[in-house]
C-alpha cells in the first residue's frame, strides 16, 4: 500500500480501534446517500461527530478510508468462496453449486448494499487500482479451484478464465439486483439460470 493511502497511525488502543471502525461506519452509510465522487473528509468527521484534524490522525484522505473499507469488503468476499471451497463439491451438481454461491452473495450484497458505490468504483478509481489487481487475483483463484472441484474444468488455465466471466457476471448481475426496488424473484431466478448455463457450457467442453 502506498504512503498515500496508509492510515496515519496503527490503532494500538481499544479507544483508537473504536474511533477507527465510527470513521468507516459513517463512511459507509455516506456512500450510500452521496457516493463517492461528493464524499469529502468534512462530511464524514461531520458525520462522526470529529475534527478534520482528528480525522487526519487516522486517514490522510479519504481515499485512504475507501481503501480501508474496499479491503474489507473483498477480504469478506473472499471469506465466503473460502468457506464454500472447502466443502466437498466433488458429487455436487451444478444446479446445487449455482443455488448455493447465488444466495450467499445475495445475502452478502444485501447486507453491504451501502457500500455499493464503492464496489462499483474499485474498478474505475485509480487510488484503487492496486487492491483491484490483487482482488482480481485472489478471487480467479479461489474460484478456479472451486471449478475444478466441481469436475467444470480440468486446466488450471481454463478454469481461471472461466473464473473471471463468471464473477464478472455474478457481480454485475446481483449488484443491478441489489439495487433494485422492488427486488423480482424473477430476475433472481433469471441470475441462476445465467449462471448455470455458463457453468454447463463450460463443462460440455470437455
Amino acid at each position: 500500500m502506498s504512503k498515500k493511502l496508509s492510515p496515519r497511525n496503527v490503532p494500538v488502543q481499544q479507544r483508537a480501534h473504536r474511533q477507527r471502525d465510527k470513521i468507516l461506519k459513517a463512511t459507509s452509510e455516506l456512500l450510500e446517500t452521496v457516493g463517492v465522487d461528493e464524499l469529502t473528509t468534512i462530511r464524514v468527521a461531520e458525520a462522526v461527530g470529529i475534527s478534520v484534524g482528528t480525522l487526519y490522525h487516522y486517514f490522510p484522505n479519504k481515499h485512504a478510508i475507501l481503501h480501508s473499507l474496499a479491503e474489507n469488503w473483498i477480504q469478506t468476499v473472499l471469506n465466503e468462496l473460502e468457506e464454500i471451497g472447502q466443502r466437498d463439491l466433488s458429487n455436487v451438481a451444478i444446479k446445487d453449486f449455482v443455488v448455493l454461491i447465488t444466495e450467499v452473495f445475495e445475502s452478502l450484497f444485501i447486507k453491504h448494499s451501502p457500500l455499493l458505490p464503492l464496489i462499483n468504483a474499485i474498478n474505475t478509481l485509480p487510488e484503487l487500482n492496486s487492491l483491484k489487481f490483487e482482488f482480481k487475483q485472489q478471487l480467479i483463484k479461489a474460484l478456479g479451484e472451486i471449478f475444478i472441484d466441481l469436475n467444470i474444468c480440468v486446466s488450471t488455465l481454463e478454469s481461471e478464465r472461466l473464473s473471471s466471466v463468471y464473477w464478472q457476471l455474478l457481480q454485475g448481475l446481483l449488484l443491478l439486483y441489489v439495487d433494485a426496488d422492488p427486488k423480482s424473484d424473477k430476475t433472481l431466478s433469471d441470475i441462476k439460470y445465467l449462471q448455470y448455463s455458463l457453468l454447463e457450457r463450460a463443462k460440455s467442453d470437455f
